[in-house]
């Protein structure tokens, strides 16, 4: 018996691919990106409640998250470059050499991600 997506689609296989600027939506080898206006942090609990808030669950669709890392690299022209990853650890010495220990890493952080 085939399943039902949320798009009225046969579901196959879906897949978020969250990257700290854009969110990915793979479903049955279509790509589509969900810019961070929709979706402005990578919070899987939004996810979650998103398709609640539709009668639904991810499992249900068959949706999975996964985690990306690097989340995201930005390139400078002098060969620097910022790699943001998943693992907060060590994305902490990433971000206090850039902002050169003028910021409390952990404060600045939003709660939800403190909590991971």
């Amino acid at each position: 018996m085939e399943h039902q997506g949320l798009l009225g689609n046969p579901l196959r296989s879906s897949v978020l691919v969250w990257k700290l600027r854009r969110c990915s939506l793979i479903y049955d080898g279509e790509h589509a990106e969900i810019r961070p206006g929709a979706f402005p942090s990578p919070n899987p609990e939004l996810f979650h409640e998103t398709f609640t808030d539709l009668n639904t669950t991810m499992a249900d669709e068959g949706v999975g998250l996964l985690r990306c890392n690097p989340n995201y690299q930005v390139f400078f022209h002098d060969n620097e470059k910022i790699v943001l990853l998943s693992d907060l650890a060590q994305m902490k010495p990433e971000i206090e050499k850039w902002e050169g220990g003028k910021m409390d890493f952990n404060a600045a952080l939003p709660s939800w991600l403190r909590d991971t």
